[in-house]
């Protein structure tokens, strides 16, 4: 619940609507050029991904994936052998990693939309979805170790992971194709 918490306190365009956080307003492009008049054509674009339904859509998922995941683990009985616990520990790190990354990344698409991130900015590695050697790994899925609810959890994260990834890198090569080309000094 901490993580949650802080998602909806963050920014004053968080709030909890219906049970779930979402984003308060929609950051148009008529407020951004209001307020970031200077800022490039090509990140507007870019930014325009955060304001779509298909965002918010994978937003909420993401949110209910977290808050059902901090459900599972709070209330999971402890497994009986030392190396089903390994087992059912290192899952639901990877678990916790997966969403970790797709809220970082949603929230960084969503600081483009409302101007506070460049499309540059966005691109950088540190705002690009990271992680993929461990959440790309599917091991652990259909292992007999682990409880039903988190194979569940484990295949669902690395499928919304994975839409993820597939939209960074869309918008990492269309952002790369609309600047300008630098000119040699």
């Amino acid at each position: 619940s901490i993580c949650v918490d802080w998602l909806t306190r963050s920014t004053s365009s968080w709030r909890l609507e219906s049970g779930r956080p979402s984003f308060a307003d929609g950051c148009g492009e008529s407020r951004r050029a209001k307020v970031y008049p200077d800022m490039p054509d090509q990140a507007a674009n870019f930014g325009h991904f955060a304001g779509t339904a298909f965002f918010r859509k994978t937003y909420d998922e993401a949110i209910a994936l977290l808050v059902e995941t901090k459900n599972y683990v709070t209330a999971a009985q402890r497994p009986s052998s030392k190396d089903d616990e390994i087992a059912v520990n290192l899952e639901t790190t990877r678990v916790t990693a997966r969403l970790t990354q797709i809220v970082a990344w949603l929230m960084a698409q969503r600081a483009v939309e409302a101007g506070e991130l460049t499309t540059a900015q966005a691109c950088e590695k540190k705002h690009r979805l990271g992680g993929q050697e461990i959440c790309l790994n599917a091991q652990g899925e259909d292992s007999d170790k682990l409880p039903p609810a988190l194979c569940d959890l484990l295949v669902r994260s690395r499928r919304l992971y994975q839409r993820v990834a597939r939209l960074d890198d869309m918008l990492a090569r269309d952002a790369t194709r609309e600047q300008p080309p630098q000119s040699p000094n």
